[in-house]
């Protein structure tokens, strides 16, 4: 069995562990495509600018590197707020982690 405290990874944040601020760009810029371009998810950035999609993608890096306990400090809305009024179902939201 695998001993978590003897991995080289023991002791490591998770956004050190996924490569810093670095490895969450590349994440996010892998998945937010895929997203937009989703036949039942796409909707939800259908008419968007350009410009406010990389808003978006850097609001969810930022996110995800202060949840992960990296050095970025997050000044978006909270998740409750951002997501209000979208009406986005359990089933979308499992397609998003799918």
């Amino acid at each position: 069995m695998l001993d978590p405290d003897k991995s080289s990874h023991a002791g490591q944040s998770l956004y050190a562990r996924l490569g810093s601020y670095d490895g969450i760009v590349r994440f996010v810029r892998e998945l937010m495509p895929r997203l937009h371009s989703d036949p039942k998810l796409g909707v939800y950035w259908k008419g968007k600018s350009l410009d406010s999609r990389r808003r978006g993608d850097k609001l969810l890096t930022d996110f995800l590197c202060a949840a992960f306990e990296g050095p970025v400090e997050y000044f978006g809305p909270d998740m409750k707020t951002a997501h209000e009024g979208l009406g986005i179902t359990e089933n979308e939201w499992d397609l998003t982690l799918a």
